[in-house]
């Protein structure tokens, strides 16, 4: 998830928003909680797959 964490300052901020996006995230239903840390649901991965696929004017 670092994505999550781009361009937010400083290491403090960057934790607190990294948190953030993780819990808006996991709203969506597109994250897992694991004992140590976070991944992609089978729905996450579903969005992801269509997001990375280019759309007619792209290709």
């Amino acid at each position: 998830m670092s994505g999550a964490f781009a361009g937010c300052g400083t290491p403090v901020r960057r934790s607190l928003t990294g948190f953030r996006d993780v819990r808006r995230l996991k709203e969506l239903g597109l994250t897992e909680s694991l004992p140590t840390g976070y991944r992609l649901s089978p729905r996450g991965r579903a969005v992801l797959a269509h997001l990375e696929t280019p759309g007619p004017d792209e290709v």
